[in-house]
């Protein structure tokens, strides 16, 4: 995608003319220079200090240059048209915004030894503490275990020492045997 923006902003430079690009700064700065030439094309700057002229790039279609000047400069085209769009040169009174900062670097403070001494302390403290609990918490567990294995050993012996019977179980029940006659095995009321 190709981003030409506001169409009225691009000045033609025909092959044999140069752009004066005039400003009221003295100080070198960096100036952002759009171009757009149908056919491969050289730009030259020249500036009044300077007898030649200085290569500035080869264009081929749509790019954006960037460079550093001070003072006026001449923008010259050789092999091609050139159409380009700068903010250099613009109205001087209009100021960049400053960016807005919403960070803030903070200085470390010194810290107080004795808290700094307080803190270890409190730090080796818990870790006492927690070293301690863990191990309780292990004693607890292997006590456990133990109670369990008991209880399995004992459950064990038992089941096989006497049988179990079943309380309140239901006997089984054999089926009746059919009684002959052919009434499929249906005895008749009397």
């Amino acid at each position: 995608m190709q981003r030409i923006l506001s169409i009225y902003d691009w000045q033609k430079l025909p092959v044999g003319s140069q752009a004066v690009i005039k400003t009221d700064l003295d100080h070198q700065r960096t100036v952002r220079l759009k171009v757009n030439a149908q056919l491969p094309m050289s730009l030259f700057i020249r500036q009044d200090d300077y007898e030649d002229e200085i290569f500035l790039a080869y264009i081929v279609g749509l790019d954006e240059i960037q460079f550093q000047v001070q003072g006026d400069y001449t923008l010259i085209p050789l092999g091609g048209d050139v159409w380009f769009q700068t903010l250099d040169g613009a109205d001087p009174s209009v100021q960049p915004v400053e960016p807005a900062s919403f960070t803030q670097i903070v200085e470390r403070q010194v810290r107080n030894p004795e808290i700094e001494l307080m803190e270890r302390r409190m730090a080796e403290n818990m870790e006492r503490r927690m070293a301690i609990l863990t191990e309780q918490v292990a004693v607890t567990l292997a006590m456990k275990d133990a109670e369990i294995v008991a209880a399995r050993t004992a459950a064990e012996a038992a089941n096989k020492s006497e049988p179990v019977e079943a309380v309140g179980a239901v006997a089984p029940v054999e089926p009746a045997a059919p009684v002959a006659g052919g009434n499929g095995g249906v005895q008749a009321v009397e």
